[in-house]
């Protein structure tokens, strides 16, 4: 074709160029951070190769496996690498920490002197006179010729300046070899430096020094908070394709993969581009610093999970996510990812916003529901683990959102549930709870309604006589070939009583949590309580039972 660059020409050799350097950029991409700095190392235009690696990128593998085992790598960084390695690992909000910046300062000066200064002078002019300010002392020996400092100090060539460099002791070598290094490189520039150093007003210094990052920041991909906190916007989702499988498989897919495999390299490139700048935009809208790693690291792998999902709503299969990638911005399929998640969120608001969804401190939500309910509930919803004490993670596949739709139905049953038996009003449950033993919570309320069923056919909450407990147990409690089971008739009799009193459609879900309830009380009891070996103390801790009169 004519527009095909020809082979050996000046264009085709560029354009073979390109293409290696993205097959080395995706070659890195795959490995460890520690793997990755060996390996930009390895090659024989190491230097060539470093600087064609975005500096965030570099920032973050450098940050992963410390500065100390990745000083080859900072030294061959250009000086516009370099700085950007300080602007995000020297800043703390809006103020610069002098003592990170020293640290990667020391990291930058190797063997090659002229390459360090270039990184120094690469400094904006007020990093660098903040730096000086906030670790030396200018002297003037023409206004104070017998100054007599207490702290190590050093002259000016041309005798002008006396420096006491007020660094702590583990930052005093790097301070002085900044200062010799200046003055060696020139005399005049560095005097000019100092005498500015002298005058300067800190807090001028540090806002100009601030502005100038920020400008940077956003060239980098990090945009203003206003465009940032847009990125999480709901959108309209759409349907699924047809023909798209179903949820019940025993594999989850990684969609998102199967697109990446699906791309040539220059698309791939492209796209890691793109997701570069969601996953800062991420950071900006999180509040979190853009050179915090874990920040980092947590935002990329979210951001990873709402591609993945949406990739799977938005494709019929795994086959066509490259196509959906190359038809749909990334930023789109981001928020459909989210879009997904926020969905839980508001139905989760929505039912915790239902009358005597908390009675006193306590939610209307069985405890196998609650910590997911709550987890849904974030600003950024997760799902809860079914792992005590695990905390919640990402959402990645379309079942996962399926399960906790599920949950929703039974945290909706029971908060109805509660509201039925106690309502229908706060004031009604305070009453009715006023003397109740021991802590409230769903499963007792409704261990309660289920007892007075099985005894009286109303579902009615309140405390048991111990001798109400010892026939609530005889009641649900039955031997089957010499094991406790539950007795499958009071199980109906109860579900109809229970189910009675809350709407027709959640009428299922109550049966399953009463099932539950009972399956797992009689599993935690078994069959000793049938020879009356369940000591008190024990059904006081599963059973609301009034203490005895007079106590």
């Amino acid at each position: 074709m004519a527009n095909e660059p020809q082979s050996g020409s000046g264009a085709g050799k560029k354009h073979e160029q390109t293409l290696e350097r993205i097959e080395q950029r995706r070659k890195l991409a795959q490995l460890s951070s520690k793997g990755k700095l060996d390996a930009l190392i390895s090659v024989d235009d190491a230097a060539g190769l470093i600087r064609s690696v975005p500096a965030e990128d570099l920032y973050f593998a450098i940050v992963d496996v410390g500065l100390a085992d990745a000083l080859d790598v900072i030294q061959l960084a250009s000086p516009q690498q370099f700085r950007t390695f300080v602007d995000l690992g020297g800043w703390k909000r809006d103020s610069l920490e002098v003592r990170p910046v020293l640290a990667w300062l020391r990291a930058a000066r190797g063997e090659d002197l002229d390459a360090f200064v270039a990184k120094l002078t690469g400094l904006d002019m007020e990093v660098l006179e903040i730096l000086l300010r906030t670790q030396v002392v200018v002297h003037s020996l023409e206004d104070d010729p017998d100054v007599n400092p207490q702290r190590p100090t050093m002259e000016t060539p041309e005798g002008k300046y006396l420096l006491e460099i007020t660094a702590e002791e583990a930052d005093y070598p790097i301070v002085r070899e900044i200062l010799t290094d200046l003055i060696a490189q020139n005399p005049f520039e560095a005097v000019r430096l100092l005498e500015a150093v002298r005058w300067e007003v800190l807090t001028e210094l540090e806002e100009q020094a601030y502005q100038f990052r920020q400008a940077r920041l956003g060239d980098l991909g990090f945009p203003p908070l206003e465009e940032a906190a847009a990125l999480f916007s709901r959108v309209k989702l759409p349907p699924r394709p047809e023909g798209a499988p179903g949820l019940t498989g025993p594999a989850r897919v990684d969609y998102l993969d199967a697109a990446l495999r699906g791309l040539s390299a220059e698309e791939r490139d492209n796209l890691q581009d793109e997701l570069r700048y969601l996953v800062n935009s991420a950071l900006v809208a999180e509040g979190a610093e853009p050179g915090d790693v874990g920040a980092i690291r947590e935002v990329s792998e979210r951001a990873r999970d709402y591609l993945a999902l949406a990739l799977e709503r938005l494709a019929a299969s795994p086959e066509r996510a490259a196509d959906v990638v190359r038809d749909t911005p990334s930023r789109r399929v981001f928020q459909v990812g989210f879009s997904l998640t926020l969905e839980l969120k508001h139905r989760a608001d929505r039912i915790a916003q239902a009358p005597l969804a908390r009675v006193g401190e306590a939610w209307m939500v069985a405890a196998p529901e609650l910590a997911g309910f709550q987890a849904l509930r974030r600003k950024r919803p997760l799902r809860a683990l079914k792992v005590e004490g695990a905390e919640p993670v990402a959402f990645r596949s379309l079942r996962e959102l399926a399960e906790s739709h599920q949950l929703l139905d039974l945290a909706e049953a029971a908060i109805a549930t509660a509201a039925a038996l106690c309502g229908p009003t706060q004031k009604d449950a305070d009453a009715l709870l006023a003397n109740w033993p021991g802590e409230v919570s769903f499963e007792r309320l409704l261990t309660a309604a289920v007892a007075h069923a099985l005894s009286s056919g109303s579902a009615t909450v309140a405390p048991l006589s111990p001798a109400q407990a010892r026939d609530f147990l005889e009641r649900v409690v039955t031997l089957k070939d010499g094991k406790a089971a539950l007795n499958t008739g009071a199980l109906a009799t109860a579900t109809q009583a229970i189910a009675a009193r809350v709407p027709a459609p959640l009428a299922s879900a109550v049966g399953a949590l009463t099932q539950r309830l009972l399956e797992s009380l009689v599993s935690e009891l078994g069959p000793s309580h049938l020879q009356g070996r369940v000591p008190e103390q024990v059904l006081e801790t599963l059973l609301p039972i009034s203490p005895p009169e007079g106590q």
